[in-house]
């Protein structure tokens, strides 16, 4: 009897080849996606959780900021202190700074980052890197470690050498000295060191070596680990309080992380696992085709199950062959799924690893991923089976000879009656009152374009509230091409002067300022770091280096507060302040009652302020008069590109090194380029997860259509009897594809717009956008829609109009 039901089981998929294969291949894009995501999710998240060690992470992380005209304090006393203070257990100070390079086949310096621990190398207890390859650099000897990404970028090896210009020798006018460094070790830094680190420009040295190529004697970072993250966040205010008062140092930027809740990891988990779900849901989705598919079978066979039965077929042999039939269909899907999709999800793995701040060489398995791709793959379509298979179990001996396929109730139902009178065309009406007759069936097929419409409609608003955003952060910063940070505290009046003299091209030099601030009564969330920021500019200037739109309130003026704030919206809700109100700010270590002038249009936590009053409370002075901490540029070129800035800013970069002056640029236009680039590539990514579901419900009504031409050959022969032309017979078919299309999209709706507020919370983007629904959503789904059941349709519609009366008669 096994034989017997195995054979059966065979025969009917190699009868609908077609079928199967539509079928199998549903489950086989469920698989695969399935299996890619959660390898490439996998691959990235046990790198990080490989890598990145809890307890070697800081829980506070300052930026120093030399005073002006003060002498730096000792490191060593300036760390002593440190660790000295209540609840420290382990502390580590850091030089980070601007360094040019250029390799031995390289035709123009590069810019770059310097970093030294003041630990010696290898001895790091905080965010320490690790030597792949040669040796830690000695002291005094021009040596230098790369970060292996770096490495691979510019093609270097050990033993290689690196022209650095030693900025710290600039000044006077004089050419700044270029001296060859030797390579003696490729680092691996797998830790975030936020210090705008980019590891494809990082060399690492001694500390002696790193102050004598940057000319900056003094730590400038303070890693530091309390013995719980709760007091470390409890002290952070204190602790900072305590370095301006106790330091020449102004803690410019002071926050701090839980080790236990690191971002990095938290950022590639979340992100991975709403692809997963993603991937899952096209491996479900897949799940409802076979329900219709086992469902049509079961009733096309109805009179076969009935002979079985006759011929002493036991319900179980029944149950056995037509869920063997699902199982076999799964098995098709899930082999090439697993098989496509283990180097599918390591390469996509490569792809992403870099924007998630880690790298992925060597091939290995995600062991997850495949049990998921198989478990699921091939669960899936026996547990979809299982409610149309036990239904055909029951079907009674009798039934089964006497059905005739024909319902008494064709054409008497409400929906029917409802259809009978729309004031549509006859082609429409059929096809909806045809639609309508397999009820179970266009629940299903509906429900599989639906969640499509709905994944690809949700992403689209997800993705036009991020869009929404970088229009805002653009339209508040774009006044600003190139952002200056000299290394230290410069007279900007003489920076000024120098710039307009000897530079061409540019619009505007302002004074800026910035630095982290505190809120009485606000506590920033965690999404945005942790803490909040101040800008301080000069709002009256003829190009202002911000434009602030206000939704409230006004920009400072006569009869405010020159300590005035503008508020973010973000802000000023959390509060529920508004403009007149006042509260009390902390700016290193300073605190003062200020007015609130206006609320601005900003989705970060964000204070603007006149930067005299914020240099003033942040100690950047000068002789006792408040100076401009940084210099914002505008170019008199409208819209410049990245190119045009790069260039600028190396010509602004060589006069002010002939002055002596070292400082670190900010290219917008290319921050602005990097943005978009990184939002376009996750955007990519979920529309292509979108794309598989979207697929997965294209083939669901291609399979439904395909099943409904098979069962009304009779009709179409009727039709053609009658005069009904290829065209006719084409229309109609593809007429009831668009419908099922129209229903679905109208069902996806509501499901974008639940998703969309599932996927802001999910990837942690609740904090920072405004979700607003866009109308351009439904429209572009409607239009994809459209565009999925027209092709969907057409290869069933085709089919049917190539049916003759004499092929329908020979098979009846």
């Amino acid at each position: 009897m096994g034989k017997t039901r195995i054979r059966k089981i065979f025969g009917d998929i190699l009868s609908r080849k077609g079928r199967t294969a539509l079928v199998s291949m549903s489950i086989f894009i469920g698989v695969f996606g399935v299996v890619t995501l959660f390898t490439m999710g996998d691959l990235i998240v046990n790198r990080l959780e490989d890598d990145i060690q809890a307890d070697k992470l800081a829980m506070m992380k300052t930026h120093l900021n030399l005073a002006a005209g003060q002498t730096p304090t000792p490191n060593d006393v300036l760390l002593n202190q440190v660790e000295a203070y209540p609840g420290v257990t382990t502390v580590e100070g850091y030089l980070a700074s601007l360094v040019y390079f250029q390799t031995d086949d390289g035709d123009k310096f590069e810019d770059g980052m310097v970093i030294s621990s003041y630990a010696p190398m290898g001895e790091s207890q905080l965010e320490p890197m690790r030597v792949i390859e040669g040796e830690y650099p000695v002291s005094g000897q021009r040596q230098l470690a790369v970060e292996q990404r770096m490495a691979k970028e510019f093609g270097l090896e050990v033993g290689d050498t690196l022209n650095l210009r030693m900025v710290s020798l600039a000044g006077g006018g004089a050419e700044i000295p270029v001296e060859t460094w030797t390579i003696t070790a490729i680092v691996f830094q797998p830790y975030m060191l936020d210090f705008n680190y980019d590891p494809v420009v990082s060399v690492f040295t001694t500390f002696e070596d790193a102050q004598y190529i940057t000319g900056i004697s003094y730590v400038n970072y303070i890693f530091t680990r309390f013995s719980s993250y709760q007091l470390a966040d409890e002290q952070s205010n204190t602790f900072a309080q305590s370095i301006a008062d106790n330091t020449s140092f102004i803690p410019d930027l002071n926050y701090t992380a839980d080790p236990a809740k690191n971002e990095q990891i938290k950022s590639a988990t979340d992100t991975s696992n709403v692809l997963g779900m993603l991937g899952l849901t096209a491996l479900i989705v897949s799940g409802f085709l076979v329900i219709n598919v086992v469902n049509s079978i079961v009733i096309e066979q109805k009179r076969q199950i009935g002979v079985m039965k006759s011929l002493g077929a036991s319900r179980g042999d029944n149950f056995f062959i037509y869920v063997g039939i699902a199982l076999a269909y799964g098995v098709f899907g899930v082999i090439p799924g697993v098989v496509l999709g283990i180097p599918a999800g390591y390469f996509a793995a490569q792809a992403l690893a870099t924007t998630m701040g880690t790298i992925i060489e060597d091939f290995v398995l995600a062991p997850r991923a495949i049990f998921l791709g198989i478990g699921i793959g091939l669960a899936v379509p026996v547990l979809a089976s299982l409610i149309p298979v036990f239904n055909g179990t029951r079907v009674k001996i009798l039934d089964a000879m006497l059905d005739l396929g024909i319902s008494s109730k064709y054409g008497n139902g409400p929906i029917a009656k409802l259809i009978a009178k729309l004031p549509v065309s006859i082609n429409v009406r059929q096809g909806m009152s045809n639609v309508s007759q397999k009820k179970g069936r266009l629940a299903f097929t509906v429900l599989t374009l639906a969640m499509a419409a709905g994944a690809f409609m949700g992403i689209f608003a997800l993705f036009a509230a991020i869009d929404d955003l970088m229009d805002t952060i653009v339209g508040t910063y774009g006044a600003t091409d190139i952002y200056i940070v000299p290394t230290q505290q410069q007279d900007f009046n003489t920076i000024q002067t120098t710039l307009n003299e000897e530079v061409d091209g540019i619009a505007a030099v302002e004074p800026v300022s910035g630095i982290q601030i505190e809120i009485d009564g606000y506590t920033p969330p965690a999404s945005t770091g942790g803490f909040s920021y101040a800008n301080g500019y000069d709002p009256e200037a003829e190009n202002p280096a911000y434009n602030v739109e206000l939704l409230e309130g006004s920009l400072w003026g006569e009869g405010t507060d020159p300590y005035g704030v503008v508020l973010s919206n973000n802000i000023a809700t959390a509060m529920e302040a508004h403009a007149g109100d006042r509260i009390t700010i902390r700016i290193a270590g300073n605190s003062r009652e200020v007015e609130v002038v206006g609320l601005a249009k900003y989705p970060f936590d964000l204070v603007f302020m006149r930067w005299q009053a914020l240099s003033e409370m942040a100690g950047y002075t000068l002789n006792g008069e408040p100076v401009a901490r940084d210099i914002a540029i505008s170019l008199d070129t409208e819209d410049p590109t990245v190119k045009e800035t790069a260039d600028k800013i190396d010509e602004i970069n060589e006069v002010l090194l002939g002055k002596g002056i070292t400082a670190s640029y900010q290219n917008f236009p290319e921050i602005v380029e990097d943005i978009t680039n990184m939002i376009n590539s996750f955007r990519m990514i979920f529309n292509l997860t979108a794309a598989l579901i979207a697929l997965v419900g294209g083939l669901g009504l291609l399979t439904a259509l395909s099943m409904s031409v098979f069962e009304r050959q009779k009709e179409i022969g009727v039709m053609r009897s009658i005069g009904a032309s290829s065209r006719t017979v084409v229309s109609q078919f593809l007429t009831e594809g668009l419908i099922v299309g129209l229903i679905a999209w109208a069902v996806g709706l509501p499901i974008s717009y639940m998703l969309s507020i599932a996927l802001t919370e999910a990837l942690g983007f609740g904090d920072m956008l405004d979700l607003n629904y866009p109308i351009a959503a439904p429209i572009v789904g409607l239009i994809g829609m459209l565009l999925v059941s027209t092709v969907s349709s057409l290869w069933p519609s085709l089919s049917a109009a190539r049916k003759t009366v004499s092929d329908i008669l020979r098979y009846q």
